[in-house]
């Protein structure tokens, strides 16, 4: 009966699954890394007994790996098949951690204080010791880490401790100044401490920034930097200047630890959690990949991450310090279909580029970059519809603009006779209507019922909030006098503020969308509009009581709301015109959001000032003491609530245990 059931199991079909070593993501067009098909799969580990502890690699033209190699203070060298080759250094190298080579084959080492030089037999040629140079600092040490070397035998070198940036060095390691150096974050308290400082007759703090951890060029010279414990601008493209090319806003690795520049205008970036970043020229996340786990021993995950290097075929080679092995990765067709279009794009080839990018996102249809492509490949075809469209897609404002532009453009051309005939009629009507009126009094019915209107207390309310406009102190007059002004049209009219807050935000252009709605709940907005206005209202009221105000909290009110007349007035006006703005005319749109901002601040600092009967110091300083005292008051709140939670959770703690124990 065994033996029958187990030729029975043996002859049932088994399941088998294979489960990735590790996740691959892209860009979505919400700016956020998105799962995606794979793009690199681990396909060899190189490892021997003579590699031990990787540092660093280098690659040269004919995919020779050379390995500097920490633990047996030697070169290593590999040959394109990953056999070895031979090793440089011995009885020479201390303790290398960086190395590279030239165009002419001469291997540069960096090592324990000095830069050794060999020549492409593995002759040592001569060594680089601290440059004597004044420039270069009589306190700074020479602790070189990682080096890279451009087509004229210039060195760049990174060293330990070297706040002020890359170490430029001749071909005859000489010193020739500092490149591409970090900048110090101050922080607010930072600000304050140097202050006093100062101001105590002292110089002040010094804040260093990061020294930057690792260096690579590309074959046009471009410098690329890696800083490992930077949050922004951790990786940088360097101009001429030493300025860092790349925006501001590119999704940052995690710890970065080394770069290493591609053939095609895109680099690839190596974190110390074992993940791997591809990035195209202008610092659009492509891929990213790769993982840590210190209890696996799976090809491609990465224990230790050192250094990367990609070889001439496209294949990324990533060092394991703790394993002593170079996991090798090679691109999927998935990630060939990318690398073709980026290669075309690139280029500016966008037309050429389309149909790759078109299979892409028949594969990804979130892939933002592919948007773009599509979206400029569309635009030089004149099909500026669909450009605008890709554009939008790929959250792509700049590509947007000009395509709407242009669909603008070729608008007005078609409509411009129609428009002015438009704009003619109407004149001419309005120029007519107004002589028939004066005339046969063509109108009276209508005035004669507009002055009706006038007379019910809820219409000669709201009329108020116009006449805020124009005489702002009459109106404050009269709500102070008791003459005018109601709790009903005040509380309609914050409302309408809200209403067009949400219209603002909901229905701005593209161009010009905040987005606010996409990001926070609608319950978050109303509870934030209605605790700002509660804390306001409630708050300077209580201020003006102990600062002699005169006001009373219907009155505050009620100015309170009548000061946000402007923009309730004048924010749908405002987000109907960002509908048919581009970023070209973006300053029209900013300076009508200033303008109403600033119209409805000093209608309320004049509200403030003459409803509590107050001097102009008097308003400021109550506005000052309105807006500490809302700030205690979050903050109050805010520590109330932490208080409570922990209180209910132990008490919820409690009761489980004595119920889970009972």
């Amino acid at each position: 009966m065994l033996l029958s059931a187990a030729i029975l199991i043996a002859l049932v079909p088994s399941r088998s699954e294979a489960s990735e070593a590790y996740k691959t993501y892209a860009m979505s067009v919400d700016g956020e890394p998105i799962e995606t098909q794979t793009a690199y799969e681990a396909v060899e580990g190189l490892s021997n007994d003579r590699i031990e502890k990787p540092e660093d690699l280098f690659i040269d033209e004919q995919d020779r790996v050379y390995i500097a190699d920490s633990a047996v203070k030697r070169i290593v060298v590999l040959g394109a098949d990953g056999a070895f080759e031979r090793a440089i250094g011995e009885g020479k190298l201390q303790q290398p951690t960086g190395v590279t080579v030239d165009q002419k084959g001469r291997i540069y080492v960096a090592d324990s204080g000095r830069i050794l030089v060999f020549s492409p037999e593995g002759q040592w040629m001569k060594t680089f010791e601290r440059p004597d140079s004044p420039l270069f600092g009589r306190n700074q040490i020479f602790q070189p880490s990682k080096l890279a070397v451009d087509v004229r035998g210039n060195l760049y070198v990174i060293g330990e401790g070297a706040a002020n940036g890359v170490i430029q060095l001749n071909d005859e390691g000489e010193f020739s100044g500092y490149f591409g150096a970090n900048t110090a974050p101050v922080s607010f308290l930072q600000s304050l401490r140097g202050a006093a400082e100062k101001a105590g007759g002292r110089s002040g703090f010094i804040n260093v920034p990061i020294a930057p951890s690792n260096i690579a060029l590309d074959e046009r010279g471009t410098v690329y930097t890696v800083t490992r414990g930077l949050k922004s601008q951790a990786v940088k493209k360097l101009n001429v200047a030493g300025k860092n090319i790349l925006s501001g806003g590119m999704y940052e690795p995690e710890q970065a630890i080394d770069i290493h520049a591609g053939k095609q205008g895109n680099f690839y970036v190596l974190g110390a959690q074992g993940k791997i970043y591809e990035y195209d020229s202008t610092g659009n996340l492509l891929f990213m990949f790769g993982s840590s786990a210190s209890d696996s021993q799976r090809l491609g995950i990465l224990k230790e991450p050192s250094a990367i290097a990609v070889d001439s075929k496209g294949r990324i080679y990533a060092a394991d310090r703790a394993q002593g092995i170079i996991h090798v990765f090679e691109a999927t067709g998935f990630a060939e279909l990318v690398h073709r279009g980026l290669r075309a794009y690139e280029e500016g080839l966008y037309v050429e580029s389309e149909p790759y990018w078109r299979d892409v996102l028949q594969l990804n249809s979130s892939f933002a970059l592919a948007h773009t492509a599509m979206g400029e490949a569309y635009f030089k075809q004149l099909a500026y519809e669909d450009s605008l469209r890709s554009f939008e897609l790929a959250q792509d404002k700049k590509g947007y603009s000009e395509a709407f532009w242009e669909i603008r453009y070729d608008w007005i051309q078609r409509h411009a006779a129609l428009l002015m005939m438009s704009v003619l009629l109407l004149f001419a009507l309005w120029k007519i209507a107004k002589w028939l009126d004066r005339r046969y009094d063509l109108f009276a019915g209508i005035r004669q019922a507009s002055e009706r209107m006038r007379q019910i207390r809820f219409v000669e309310e709201w009329l108020l909030a116009f006449k805020m406009l124009r005489h702002p102190l009459d109106v404050l007059y009269d709500i102070k006098m008791g003459k005018k002004g109601s709790v009903l049209v005040a509380s309609v009219l914050y409302g309408l503020t809200f209403l067009g807050f949400l219209f603002w935000a909901g229905a701005s252009g593209f161009l010009f969308s905040p987005g606010l709605l996409e990001r926070f709940s609608f319950f978050l907005i109303v509870t934030l509009f209605l605790s700002v206005c509660a804390l306001f209202v409630g708050l300077n009221y209580l201020v003006s009581t102990i600062t002699d105000g005169e006001g009373r909290f219907a009155q505050v009110y009620m100015v309170t709301a009548y000061a946000l007349t402007p923009y309730v007035l004048l924010i749908v006006p405002i987000t109907l015109l960002s509908q048919v703005l581009t970023l070209n005319e973006s300053f029209v749109y900013e300076l009508a959001l200033q303008i109403v901002a600033m119209w409805c601040l000093i209608n309320l600092f004049v509200s403030i000032k003459e409803i509590h009967d107050f001097t102009i110091r008097e308003t400021v300083k109550n506005l000052l003491l309105t807006f500490f005292s809302s700030v205690v008051t979050v903050t109050l709140l805010i520590i109330s609530y932490i208080l409570l939670n922990q209180i209910y959770e132990f008490a919820y703690s409690l009761i489980r245990e004595v119920t889970i124990r009972a």
